[in-house]
């Protein structure tokens, strides 16, 4: 998406309007869908008492800028990866993310605004099974079959609203207050895929590192990330 910080003159603007603003223009027009989903979401977060930025307006049609957008709240602070760059301060910033993380699970999902029919797990492997299609991806067969075949293990679920992006630079921190962004990935389903995916991208982190030095140092730390955030 294309992001503009933004501030609303006039004393004649509603309540939510008088703060810092964030423009966020999704990048085609066939992400309508996916705009007013996240606004819905994010305001259902928000409204719930999570720290996430409050959205006050949704575009879907494009009318105005001829792309969807959404309007909200700009909060401060820098991402906590910057936190996360101190060694004296990795322990902390892990915890305080982790504790982020459980309130996010334990907010009741009544009235959430995102479809959750039947388990997460087979609403994943029904996207999995039309991208195989979509792209001719036949390679994938065994693989996919294996997901079939093992999905019992995760069909009992623990039901939370997930984020599903939840990882350092998608968390924002000024002093000792967090919030999350970038809420296009959240879904109803298993916690425990939400901490899988976190911890995923803890370990896929070093590979993707622009340096071999800092390929190396990561590899280093997600040593002791993963098993610590795990805990």
């Amino acid at each position: 998406t294309y992001i503009y910080s933004l501030n609303v003159d006039g004393e004649g603007a509603p309540h939510d309007w008088r703060q810092p603003l964030v423009l966020r223009v999704y990048p085609a027009v066939d992400q309508h869908e996916k705009a007013g989903r996240e606004y819905a979401v994010q305001r259902f977060a928000a409204s719930g008492g999570f720290p996430a930025p409050l959205p006050v307006a949704v575009e879907e049609a494009g009318a105005a800028l001829a792309l969807p957008f959404m309007i909200m709240q700009r909060v401060p602070g820098v991402p906590l990866l910057e936190r996360m760059k101190n060694p004296l301060r990795l322990r902390g910033a892990l915890s305080a993310m982790a504790r982020l993380h459980v309130r996010l699970h334990r907010l009741p999902v009544s009235g959430c605004p995102l479809p959750a029919d039947g388990s997460l797990v087979d609403r994943q492997l029904r996207d999995v099974r039309a991208q195989i299609e979509r792209f001719s991806l036949g390679g994938l067969e065994r693989e996919y079959g294996w997901l079939e075949a093992n999905r019992g293990n995760v069909i009992p679920e623990e039901v939370s609203l997930l984020h599903n992006d939840f990882h350092p630079l998608n968390i924002m921190v000024a002093g000792d207050e967090m919030s999350v962004l970038d809420w296009s990935d959240a879904a109803v389903g298993d916690r425990h895929h939400d901490l899988a995916r976190t911890l995923a991208l803890f370990w896929l982190a070093p590979p993707l590192a622009p340096s071999s030095l800092e390929r190396t140092v990561l590899g280093l730390l997600r040593r002791y990330i993963v098993p610590r955030y795990l805990a």
